[in-house]
């Protein structure tokens, strides 16, 4: 950016509005699967894509696991969560709950460090099996 360090403190409070701002331009970014095909097919595959996007992006589940930044959700993504769910059949009391735990078993195979995608295959399409059960 051809500037000091300090001079980007004129700008930004601190280091956590710095990675906020960050990781809300990257939240803007996440691809939203398309409309067609049964729900199941459709919810898994939503959560792959993301899975993915959030593998070539490591440094936001770093930052999230911290827990000082909100890294996960952006408006767009959220919306089309809830959504599928809700068209799933969810109740309005169980599409968040589902969708944390979605993002919970999303975040925590890309923090194991002995992750393989087809353990998260598996137990992706099982956790959706369980949901629309």
């Amino acid at each position: 950016m051809n500037t000091g360090q300090a001079s980007l403190y004129r700008h930004i409070v601190d280091r956590d509005e710095l990675l906020q701002l960050l990781v809300d331009g990257f939240a803007d970014s996440y691809p939203l699967a398309s409309s067609r095909g049964a729900i199941e097919q459709r919810l898994i595959r939503q959560w792959r894509l993301t899975r993915d996007h959030l593998a070539a992006h490591r440094w936001v589940v770093r930052i999230a696991a911290e827990g000082r930044v909100r890294a996960f959700g952006s408006d767009a993504l959220g919306k089309h969560n809830r959504a599928l769910l809700a068209e799933a059949g969810l109740a309005a009391a169980q599409v968040s709950k589902a969708e944390r735990a979605l993002w919970n078993l999303t975040v925590g195979d890309l923090l194991d460090a002995n992750q393989q995608q087809s353990d998260y295959n598996w137990a992706l399409t099982r956790l959706v099996r369980g949901l629309l059960a």
